[in-house]
């Protein structure tokens, strides 16, 4: 995978995030975006692949960040 070009990885990533057709690794997703977003080259065919990446790791944070929210909010729904 080290000589694949930035949108394979992309796509190895995305299929380690939700475990399609591999095992859930959401770990090493996240290491794979962080890859590709601090990879060296010039931004040609290779940006899209960086913005999916960026737009990935924002969408993971809010997703853990809503999760969070509604634990709380459902274990003070629950004790009311």
């Amino acid at each position: 995978m080290a000589a694949g070009d930035l949108r394979g990885r992309f796509d190895v990533a995305y299929s380690l995030e939700f475990g399609l057709g591999t095992d859930r690794d959401t770990v090493r997703a996240h290491e794979l975006y962080q890859e590709i977003l601090t990879a060296q080259g010039h931004l040609g065919e290779d940006f899209a692949a960086r913005a999916a990446s960026f737009l990935a790791l924002v969408a993971a944070s809010g997703r853990a960040w809503a999760s969070r929210i509604f634990q709380v909010a459902g274990g003070a729904a629950t004790r009311d």
